[in-house]
């Protein structure tokens, strides 16, 4: 872990509540910080941690031009966060309109648990439609053709369209479930605490938010998912952090660890909370598992994805061949069984039935 790795989760831990921290006596490379804050998706969470501590930096403080750039970047966030958030109403009102439920999968949901909610990154609006106590995905599509939008249908776990300029994944499912039959049991469960549920709504609107357990597990599965097969990012540590501790006293955790052991998810999540516990500055780097600490340096390695397609998925498989310490430290299933699992599936067309 780099200087400026050190200083990034500093202010972030600043930005999350943390009462003080100590910054190096030498000179900051603030400009290469602000581009690390930028690749993990959380600069606004950065500069946000930056202004608490600018009276104490003196003449380690940020350039003026450099100041004013981040400041602009965190502006044009939260003009973005509005714009995607009123999109996303007026389509869950299409959707209501129907009598079809709009449930938020990650995004706003996990946002409302930030600091700032509109400094919390979202490059689209993730959806999980009900109706009469089962997916509605497929009306929802209809719905939104009938609109004159052009809808890809392409991938058999969401499809994608662009309402009011906001992108939209319209989910089928929850999990990869070609990846197996764990993912395909956790989609049962997943779904079995959507479809009976009567939910609240965020800030008056038609977007329905998940319950709590739902939550929890949907965020380490999709971080987990992230974490072995393409690459996880600080803002899933960052969600997790934030949900943990805005829900400490309200999720039946007991139950939660219950269900992360059946569905092989104990260990990652064991690594997640101390990692949290990291971020917002309740332990320190020594006191890390050595599992945590080399989850935390593949985090924060820098890679980034081919602008190719096909180099996309060369890319990912050489990432999971090279990473068989992920699997054998946080999958219940060995690596080649869960790669053999999806490539079967994939080749033959088929999706798991639910049960």
């Amino acid at each position: 872990m780099t200087e400026n790795h050190k200083i990034l989760i500093k202010l972030i831990s600043v930005a999350l509540g943390r009462d003080s921290i100590e910054l190096p006596s030498d000179e900051i490379d603030w400009k290469a910080v602000a581009e690390l804050a930028a690749q993990h998706e959380v600069d606004a969470l950065a500069f946000d941690g930056y202004q608490q501590i600018h009276g104490l930096l003196g003449n380690q403080a940020l350039p003026q031009e450099d100041l004013l750039e981040w400041i602009g970047q965190s502006l044009m966030l939260e003009s973005q966060y509005k714009q995607q958030l009123e999109s996303a109403k007026r389509l869950a009102e299409v959707f209501a309109k129907k009598d079809i439920r709009t449930y938020i999968l990650k995004g706003f949901s996990i946002a409302q648990y930030y600091p700032k909610s509109n400094h919390r990154y979202s490059c689209d609006f993730d959806c999980f439609l009900v109706k009469d106590g089962e997916s509605a995905q497929e009306e929802g599509n209809r719905l939104v053709e009938e609109r004159g939008e052009e809808v890809d249908k392409s991938y058999y776990k969401n499809s994608s369209f662009v309402f009011k300029g906001l992108p939209v994944e319209n989910h089928r499912y929850c999990c990869s479930i070609k990846r197996g039959t764990r993912t395909a049991d956790l989609e049962a469960y997943l779904e079995s605490l959507l479809f009976d549920y009567k939910p609240e709504y965020l800030e008056g609107s038609k977007l329905a938010l998940p319950p709590l357990m739902f939550q929890a597990i949907f965020l380490i599965e999709h971080a987990c998912g992230h974490f072995l097969y393409e690459k996880m990012s600080i803002k899933n540590i960052c969600d997790w952090a934030c949900f943990r501790k805005a829900n400490q006293n309200q999720l039946d955790w007991d139950e939660f660890y219950k269900v992360s052991d059946k569905f092989g998810l104990l260990e990652f999540v064991y690594t997640m909370n101390r990692l949290a516990d990291y971020l917002l500055g309740q332990c320190q780097y020594s006191e890390l598992s050595k599992a945590d600490k080399r989850v935390l340096e593949d985090t924060l390695k820098n890679s980034s994805l081919p602008q190719n397609k096909m180099m996309q998925r060369l890319w990912k498989a050489m990432g999971i061949l090279l990473s068989g310490w992920k699997f054998r430290h946080f999958s219940s299933d060995p690596m080649f069984k869960e790669l053999g699992h999806s490539a079967y599936a994939y080749l033959m067309g088929k999706t798991p039935e639910l049960t």
